[in-house]
């Protein structure tokens, strides 16, 4: 039994063999079977290739260090200076993943002390030259023995918040950005619980910064995130109500918009000086009602007409 299924109108099913015999019906259809054939073939090569190629680029990106290069904004001549610089402070690089962990140790320690001295830019070189220390390529951190990749983080993120501050400081705002940014990419990696204050830091950190590039609702988006995780960060409140009112001078005049960093604090109306100034308003009106009433009792002593 057969049954003879009508197709929806404007559809049609091409056949694989025409039901006639006519040879030039028969070889129309072999050379279109041989058609989609290759193109089938091609689009798989093609495919092949692409991934084949995205494979090596992985590969390629997964073998380089890219921390340093990132924050030196793919500048290679400041790369290498600041290689250049670690083997000024303290020699080679090693080669052993401890050791490298006790050389970035003692390089943030000493930018520390160069930041508290005021020598900011000096800070910042040495902490590029920690971070230099610790930039382990992603094909090697995976080969590291368990937990020294989480050390790796734990030691990078805390050099990573301060360069964000230091940059800051020098005036490199871009710099300052990347470092917030890849400090809160890479805090990812360790766990919530030992790493909240880095996350917290990072993120206001990374306000500050775009308080300075004037983007002004990015920094409130920034410290909300920050109260959402700790509602008492009395900076972040600071933060929060000055961007509030940045963003909303923004569009008035040049002269009254916000000038500074967002954690200046406003004039507040405190309890004091809202006493203060209900006494002085009680001294002047008893001065302008008691003064006539004065003037002529002394008018009268003297006997002035």
């Amino acid at each position: 039994m057969s049954f003879n299924i009508p197709l929806p109108q404007g559809m049609h099913v091409e056949k694989d063999e025409p039901s006639d015999s006519d040879p030039e019906t028969v070889e129309l259809h072999r050379q279109r079977r041989a058609a989609r054939a290759r193109k089938a073939a091609g689009d798989r090569a093609s495919a092949a290739a692409e991934e084949e190629k995205r494979a090596a680029q992985a590969a390629a990106e997964a073998a380089q260090e890219r921390f340093l290069l990132l924050l030196c904004c793919a500048d290679e001549a400041r790369v290498e200076w600041t290689r250049a610089h670690l083997e000024t402070l303290k020699g080679p690089r090693p080669s052993d993943a401890d050791a490298r962990l006790s050389m970035a140790g003692e390089l943030r320690e000493l930018a520390r002390q160069r930041f508290e001295a005021s020598e900011l830019s000096e800070a910042v070189s040495i902490w590029l030259c920690a971070v230099h220390c610790l930039d382990f390529p992603a094909a090697e951190r995976a080969l590291l023995p368990e937990g020294l990749a989480e050390r790796v983080f734990g030691a990078l993120c805390p050099v990573l918040s301060n360069l964000a501050v230091a940059m800051r400081r020098v005036g490199d705002l871009p710099g300052a950005r990347r470092a917030a940014d890849l400090g809160l990419e890479l805090v990812q990696e360790l766990p919530y619980k030992d790493s909240k204050g880095l996350r917290l830091k990072l993120r206001f950190h990374r306000a500050l910064v775009r308080g300075e590039r004037r983007d002004f609702q990015g920094a409130a988006e920034d410290v909300r995130h920050v109260l959402g995780l700790d509602p008492g960060h009395e900076g972040a409140r600071c933060v929060l109500r000055n961007a509030e009112v940045a963003r909303k001078r923004e569009g008035g005049p040049k002269q009254q918009r916000w000038r500074g960093p967002l954690t200046a604090a406003l004039p507040s109306k405190t309890r004091r000086g809202w006493r203060q100034l209900v006494v002085e308003r009680w001294v002047l009106a008893t001065a302008v009602l008691v003064g006539p009433v004065l003037a002529y009792l002394v008018a009268k002593v003297l006997g002035i007409a």
